[in-house]
């Protein structure tokens, strides 16, 4: 019998929780510099980012080069009204943020001003585990599967992970958006789709 969602998303947890906060801190920064090397990111993108949290791949490594480049970053916002839904609020460098319902910050903005996922180039996903077939578990609240539903062509949507994080016993439920690729400490790896 196939391990359910809810046990692998523990045992995934608790191996993420188990890395040293300087090994976290430097496999990070190891899958920023291969995605910025992976030919994915242009100048001038539209591109989602996360705020780290419970021993998660940080992307803050990435924010500064992004910036660089042009690109408009953007952070998830959960909607206050709507239980479940998520959309992406512009963020700028001094924007003040402010915890969500989940103590999680996310910049100030009104809902109607936040862009669906479908405006964006890149979403830079959080996840619990990873298959080999683009499979994301997250952490049950099913707020980017809904966000990304009925996206095509855009955005691209790139797991941020430890390869430690890879599970092959995940299956995918039909509300289930699979990745596009992953990126790691040990690298970058695309699914399906081209990524182009």
């Amino acid at each position: 019998m196939p391990l359910s969602k809810q046990h692998i998303r523990n045992r995934f947890r608790q191996l993420r929780r188990e890395l040293a906060p300087e090994l976290v801190d430097t496999w990070s920064q190891s899958a920023a510099e291969h995605l910025l090397n992976s030919g994915v990111v242009r100048p001038g993108q539209h591109i989602a980012l996360y705020l780290a949290q419970d021993h998660e791949a940080d992307p803050r490594h990435l924010e500064q080069a992004l910036r660089a480049m042009d690109c408009q970053l953007y952070l998830p916002v959960i909607d206050q009204h709507h239980m479940g839904h998520m959309r992406f609020a512009p963020w700028k460098v001094d924007d003040v943020l402010r915890p969500n319902r989940f103590g999680i910050p996310e910049p100030e903005a009104l809902w109607e001003h936040c862009a669906l996922a479908s405006a964006l180039d890149l979403v830079v996903v959080p996840l619990v585990a990873f298959s080999n077939d683009g499979i994301r578990l997250g952490m049950g609240g099913g707020f980017y599967d809904r966000a990304l539903q009925g996206c095509t062509d855009k955005p691209l949507r790139i797991g941020f992970a430890f390869s430690r994080q890879y599970c092959p016993d995940l299956r995918a439920d039909p509300w289930d958006q699979p990745l596009h690729g992953v990126v790691t400490e040990a690298g970058f790896r695309a699914f399906g789709k081209p990524v182009e």
